[in-house]
């Protein structure tokens, strides 16, 4: 499982000026200088040259809070399924183990498609404790998630958004992304909000598969 999350400086450029920027905390936990704008359904039918060029192009995926709560049984039932799966332990992100965070966001996504650069252990504060949750199998950390709440700035719901899941690379396909997914999910039925949202690079077809599976829906482009 490789969803990507990462930090990027955007730089001006004159295909950028007249992009409103965002000052809210990104869904792909970007706390430097970016631009974005979601592309509508009408848009993605459009030959891609004529597509404006404003950076990484991600798919944006979202479920509804009706249906949250059968997407936590498929992920549960899928997880009674699977051997490895029931033997993770889910805890929350300790910022005293800065460094092991980062060795495991840096391993995860030195093989990811998506665009990202190496976090310094110093950096990991940006992860809140309470929002991010690290996946240990035999007491090893072998994978996290990082959640935000959000707001949408045009229509006033309110988003809970995964910011970003990842797996080492050696315990990928064992469940550890399904214990997370889990995590979330309950994570979010204790803050309500309208519905879930998550951006997937468009590379990255193993995550886009791995997040429909729980029920997700592609609902158009974000260029970053």
């Amino acid at each position: 499982m490789r969803q990507g999350i990462y930090i990027l400086r955007v730089e001006e450029n004159t295909e950028m000026t007249n992009v409103p920027r965002s000052e809210r905390h990104s869904i792909k936990l970007r706390r430097t200088f970016f631009r974005k704008k979601l592309i509508s359904e009408e848009a993605k039918e459009r030959p891609i040259a004529e597509t404006p060029t404003l950076g990484y192009k991600h798919i944006r995926m979202e479920l509804p809070w009706s249906d949250v709560q059968n997407s936590l049984q498929i992920i549960q039932e899928k997880i009674n399924k699977h051997h490895t799966a029931k033997k993770v332990v889910v805890k929350n992100l300790n910022h005293e183990n800065a460094e092991e965070f980062a060795n495991l966001y840096n391993l995860i996504f030195m093989t990811s498609p998506d665009p990202y650069r190496p976090i310094r252990p110093e950096e990991v504060k940006l992860f809140k404790e309470e929002w991010t949750f690290v996946a240990y199998l035999y007491g090893k950390a072998v994978g996290f998630i990082a959640l935000t709440l959000e707001e949408d700035d045009d229509t006033g719901e309110k988003l809970g958004v995964i910011a970003g899941i990842g797996v080492a690379p050696r315990h990928r396909r064992k469940g550890i992304a399904l214990a997370l997914a889990n995590k979330a999910t309950g994570f979010f039925l204790a803050h309500p909000v309208d519905k879930l949202v998550c951006e997937v690079y468009y590379e990255n077809e193993t995550s886009k598969k791995f997040i429909e599976s729980v029920g997700f829906k592609e609902v158009g482009y974000v260029y970053i």
